[in-house]
């Protein structure tokens, strides 16, 4: 397990291509900032036992996970997102992490919409 760690925590450095850059930077921001506010209201559903929660889960996540389950698969898949931008071109990174970050916050709206106490 500890050798699948460090490799996942190397691979963005050795296969990365392209220089990253400041926009890069700018559109990872865009990405992790409503991933991260995504993760917290998740995180506070699962904290107060999901008794806000209207809708069923999702798949990934089951019914009522818990609060460690839901930030340990935010971190994971926030690192995950950063592996695969590092790896990619430059054109295709450009493209995966805007349109991640419009996705995520497409959900995030819909949370808000969705949780009016956040």
């Amino acid at each position: 397990m500890k050798l699948l760690i460090t490799m996942l925590l190397l691979s963005p450095a050795v296969y990365a291509e392209d220089k990253w850059s400041a926009t890069n930077t700018k559109l990872e921001l865009a990405y992790v900032i409503p991933r991260t506010l995504t993760a917290y209201q998740t995180y506070d559903e699962a904290k107060k036992g999901w008794i806000n929660t209207k809708e069923g889960n999702t798949w990934y996540l089951g019914e009522t996970p818990s609060p460690n389950k839901v930030l340990s698969f935010y971190a994971v898949t926030t690192y995950l997102h950063y592996g695969v931008s590092q790896t990619l071109p430059k054109g295709w990174r450009e493209a995966w992490q805007l349109s991640t970050a419009i996705l995520i916050s497409l959900s995030l709206a819909h949370n808000i919409q969705v949780r009016k106490d956040f």
